[in-house]
């Protein structure tokens, strides 16, 4: 079966035509596209198989690139990136990942056997388990998906998808590239928590380890980043004062909070022990 543009076109007129002769529903079906009349069509398949405008018509507006966020494609693709990057997601502290700010930038497709070849980028996220300590909730992949027309849709082909890169997405908080505003060495220090309130009253724990540069600051303050369901802080706060000396910025994430908002501030060595 050839999977030409008209060939497609064809296909669907015996199907929503059945009742009329082939040549009838060619006739219709070509002035339904915008053809005066199947001939019209016909000659411009002989001279442009893959002229856009029949395309267009066979497949829908900006079909190359519309494919991949049709429901049964966007699951199927959901599904085979999990399995593409199991091993990678096992090792992070997070849960319910999902495809994020998908885009296609480009894509190609074979008039022999109805596969198109979409190279996607996007990004893995999920959902940080402040239960765990943190090793990242967000990978940035590229990849190619491969999709076939069969029976008048759209499914996955058998070479599904496969990841050409992987990397940990720009936002993740283990990235070189945090601007901490201190000077000195990033290092793993203790874990710890920041309790917030808002102007509504709403209270929010945020718990996360702490990032410390060479403490050498003559007020002895150390820095932390602090997570909880999309909101990252950064807190600067001297050990043992008051939560009013306390500087919190928010860096990612909505929660409405000035410096008199913070109620506490608590060292733990361990606050995922429940012992």
């Amino acid at each position: 079966m050839a999977y030409l543009y008209l060939d497609v076109i064809k296909q669907t007129a015996r199907s929503i035509y059945p009742d009329l002769s082939l040549s009838e529903a060619y006739e219709r079906a070509a002035r339904v596209g915008g053809f005066s009349t199947y001939h019209e069509m016909q000659t411009l398949a002989r001279h442009n198989p893959l002229d856009p405008r029949l395309g267009t018509y066979a497949f829908g507006p900006d079909w190359e690139s519309n494919v991949v966020y049709m429901d049964n494609i966007y699951r199927e693709l959901d599904l085979a990136v999990e399995n593409e990057v199991a091993g990678t997601i096992a090792d992070m502290n997070a849960t319910m990942f999902m495809i994020e700010n998908l885009d296609v930038a480009s894509s190609s497709y074979d008039p022999d056997t109805g596969i198109l070849i979409s190279n996607v980028s996007f990004e893995y996220t999920g959902e940080p388990d402040i239960d765990r300590p943190y090793s990242g909730h967000s990978l940035a992949l590229t990849g190619k998906l491969w999709t076939r027309w069969r029976s008048g849709q759209w499914e996955l082909a058998d070479q599904g998808f496969e990841v050409t890169d992987e990397s940990a997405s720009s936002d993740e908080l283990f990235s070189e590239d945090v601007d901490s505003g201190f000077n000195g060495e990033w290092k793993m220090g203790i874990v710890g928590y920041v309790d917030l309130v808002n102007s509504d009253g709403d209270e929010l724990r945020v718990g996360a380890g702490e990032f410390s540069p060479e403490q050498d600051g003559s007020d002895g303050s150390v820095l932390y980043i602090y997570w909880n369901s999309g909101l990252e802080l950064r807190v600067t706060w001297v050990p043992g004062s008051p939560p009013s000396t306390t500087s919190v910025e928010i860096l990612e994430g909505d929660f409405d909070i000035t410096d008199d908002q913070i109620m506490a501030v608590e060292e733990d060595p361990d606050p995922w022990d429940d012992d």
